[in-house]
């Protein structure tokens, strides 16, 4: 028997399981994904036991990302807190934003609620959200109240 596969044949192949897996994924009881971001200071990628840490147990999340994806290969856009927020939440530099610096807790908001922020960007895809802040963190121009990270 001749086993020769044509590249248009292949394609074919490739194609069609990629429908059928695509399709597959798409039930109608598919739900959101849960997204859970820890965001800390001082916390490095060897300071929990999932990573290699054998000091301090972590358990909770030993179990949060032994259940779940690891990011592997993340990177700090910036030494200190709120530069590092200002830009987890808009996705931009925080050098850009002259604003976004080491503040104190009565600084001036440096986020316009105009603009898009990684909590406007789930709320459209209809991921409901909860967070917990630090209290500190003055990005957001406008209440807090009308304005939940």
């Amino acid at each position: 028997m001749n086993f020769q596969l044509h590249t248009d044949e292949i394609i074919y192949c490739c194609v069609y399981f990629d429908i059928t897996l695509s399709l597959s994924s798409c039930s109608e009881g598919h739900q959101n994904p849960n997204i859970i971001i820890i965001y800390t200071d001082d916390l490095g990628y060897g300071d929990v036991s999932a990573y290699g840490a054998t000091e301090i147990n972590t358990p909770n999340m030993d179990f949060l990302a032994n259940n779940g994806v690891q990011f592997t290969q993340g990177y700090a856009s910036s030494a200190t807190c709120t530069p590092s927020r200002y830009a987890l939440l808009t996705g931009s530099y925080p050098w850009k934003e002259k604003r976004a610096r080491i503040l104190p807790g009565t600084a001036p908001l440096i986020i316009d609620t105009a603009q898009i922020t990684l909590p406007k960007m789930l709320k459209n895809k209809d991921i409901k959200q909860q967070s917990l802040e630090n209290g500190i963190l003055a990005l957001v121009q406008g209440s807090r109240l009308e304005y939940p990270y």
